[in-house]
């Protein structure tokens, strides 16, 4: 059989150089000790912290953890990938502002044929900003005023590409708050010269036409409506776009419970400047059970459980079922949610309940309900309107003169606010919640007691690589009553010592006593912790945590110091149901309670921050 045989050696050809151009690409020395496995990773004269470049690259040192799982395999030494890595670290400085960086790679092998790898990083000067140039005519001149003062790239300053896209970032976001919802922005940089240490800026805005919201289109529900969804978010039709209204409207759909995952996509490639509205939506089941425990040394067995139906009644409203029993309080509440005719966003709510609560020497039972009307009044922000009403019934087993009188009525209002900038609701990662919230006994209704009332509550926390988390956590109150007896019923009075703050302390035992040294509450109280949480192996993280803290029997003592302080270290498992949380907590100075020293195990479900 006759056949052309060039075209076959053609590709024999350009096959074989073709990897003999791949292989030249890595070099010799590091081909040879391919495989190994590597004893250290050291990277020498970097101006960065070396942990911002081991989150890039491949060939990087173990964890602190990972040294102690000796079963785990030794990492092995990969040429190509270094060689690829020498490239990302030289990336990384050009980004970080410097010019011409160089970046060598040695490789040593040791007696016990174990690798010690080493990048070896060589910079000169960083490159500056000498101009930039801002063509945004068409906002006004509050918001390039505040544009300028707050970027980065000011003359003089080191040139960062990061910096240079969060700019265009910024600056689009403030278009499209703005109503130019298809606003483009490209950043050009201008390199003066080979040689030069400087760079101009000039960010290209091509602003595109004035844009109105359109009609919105839900996808995804099937026991709603789409209307049930529309009239909840704050894109109307005809509504100047605005991305925060998008943002807003996101947060409130997330917030009703309704819905396991939301997104709301502006389609700005329509030709016209009335943007559409995308609303996905993944609809949460309709039955929810949740079940869970805890155990402290002091309190013995605690449980909870609720039952959830968010279908149950017509439209978005729903129900839930809660209840609680543990060794000290038994506790039932039935909860009705609907939307309200108050604004986009707002709720209202109606929560009867019945409790039963012991405590040293005293039982108190109550009866009564919570009315919560809550309205969404910004990005952030949401304002709740709150009135309580419960009659009450104390007994104790010793006179308690202290604890206030056997009955008693209560009729209490507040306003309170929630300022949440986490980055998501349900599983946030970084941000935080700070909550106010001031209110007033004896307004409209009978009340036994008359007093104000004010609370705030903060809590924040930032993530580094999903391994290592800070959390940080402040509460305080004051109580101050109007009528010359002083009387504040118990269950308003502040009590300190749980598995959330101040863990070296029994449950509400950092409290003032009688002479019977029964707790019996203050009325001012301040306390914060802080806690450092780092992920282990795979669902299981390690916290230490510090509290502080101090109850005030009188509220004119508020800020007496010294304050109360504990420390100690705990366990978490994640798990789908959430964390269950294993703390043990010290009490570090003497009080004047005279409590014991001796530690206090906590074990509950959930962080305490």
């Amino acid at each position: 059989m006759n056949f052309n045989r060039t075209p076959i050696l053609c590709l024999i050809l350009v096959v074989s150089v073709f990897t003999v151009t791949k292989a030249q690409k890595i070099p010799r020395e590091f081909v040879a000790v391919d495989g190994y496995p590597i004893q250290k990773v050291i990277i020498k004269d970097c101006p960065l912290p070396s942990s911002q470049i081991w989150e890039k690259v491949y060939t990087a040192p173990d964890k602190w953890y990972q040294k102690i799982l000796f079963w785990r395999k030794p990492q092995i030494f990969n040429a190509a990938e270094f060689t690829r890595d020498l490239i990302r670290v030289q990336r990384i400085l050009i980004r970080e502002g410097w010019r011409n960086p160089k970046v060598q790679g040695t490789v040593t092998l040791t007696p016990k044929d174990k690798l010690i790898v080493i990048y070896q990083v060589q910079v000169g000067a960083y490159t500056k900003v000498r101009n930039y140039w801002l063509n945004a005519n068409e906002l006004n001149k509050k918001d390039t005023t505040r544009f300028r003062r707050y970027i980065s790239l000011a003359k003089e300053r080191r040139f960062r590409e990061v910096e240079l896209y969060q700019a265009a970032d910024s600056l689009r976001l403030l278009y499209t708050r703005r109503g130019y919802g298809k606003a483009i922005i490209v950043p050009k940089v201008d390199w003066i010269g080979d040689d030069s240490l400087y760079v101009d800026i000039n960010f290209l805005v091509n602003a595109g036409p004035y844009c109105v919201f359109d009609s919105a289109y839900v996808y995804g529900v099937s026991r709603l409506s789409a209307k049930d969804v529309t009239s909840d978010v704050f894109t109307k039709y005809g509504k100047e776009f605005s991305s925060i209204d998008i943002e807003k409207s996101r947060r409130v759909l997330y917030s009703r419970s309704l819905f396991q995952s939301v997104d709301i996509i502006a389609d700005t490639s329509v030709p016209s400047n009335r943007i559409p509205i995308r609303i996905r939506v993944m609809e949460a089941n309709r039955w929810q059970t949740r079940v869970g425990g805890g155990w402290s040394t002091d309190e013995g067995y605690k449980g909870f459980g609720e039952i959830t139906d968010r279908f149950l009644l017509t439209g978005a409203r729903t129900i839930k079922v809660g209840a609680i029993a543990s060794k000290r309080i038994q506790e039932l509440n039935l909860t009705i949610t609907q939307p309200h005719p108050v604004g986009a966003g707002s709720q209202f709510s109606i929560s009867p309940y019945i409790q039963n609560r012991k405590e040293q020497n005293w039982e108190l039972r109550k009866l009564g309900s919570t009315q919560n009307l809550s309205f969404y009044s910004g990005q952030w922000w949401t304002i709740q309107l709150i009135q309580k009403l419960q009659q009450s019934d104390l007994s104790g087993k010793v006179p308690l003169i202290s604890v206030g009188q056997d009955q008693y009525n209560l009729d209490q209002y507040a306003i309170s606010g929630i300022y949440d900038f986490r980055d998501d609701k349900f599983d946030p990662t970084q941000g935080g919640i700070v909550s106010p919230e001031i209110s007033l006994s004896g307004v409209f209704f009978p009340s036994t007691y008359r007093f104000y009332k004010g609370k705030v509550f903060g809590n924040y926390f930032i993530t580094f690589d999903k391994k290592l988390t800070y959390a940080a956590r402040f509460e305080s109150g004051i109580l101050v009553p109007t009528r010359k007896d002083g009387e504040i019923p118990i269950d308003e009075r502040f009590f300190l010592g749980d598995p959330g703050l101040l863990r070296g302390w029994k449950r509400r035992s950092l409290s003032p006593r009688d002479s019977n040294q029964t707790y019996i509450g203050g009325q001012a109280m301040m306390a914060s912790s802080f806690e450092i949480r780092q992920k282990i192996w795979g669902p299981l993280w390690l916290a230490t945590f510090f509290d502080a803290g101090m109850v005030w029997k009188n509220y004119t003592d508020y800020g007496k110091f010294p304050l109360q302080t504990s420390t100690g270290i705990g366990m978490r498992l994640r798990t789908p149901i959430g964390p269950i949380r294993m703390d043990v907590g010290w009490k570090t100075r003497k009080n004047p309670f005279h409590e014991s020293m001796k530690p206090v195990l906590h074990i509950a479900i959930g962080e305490a921050l």
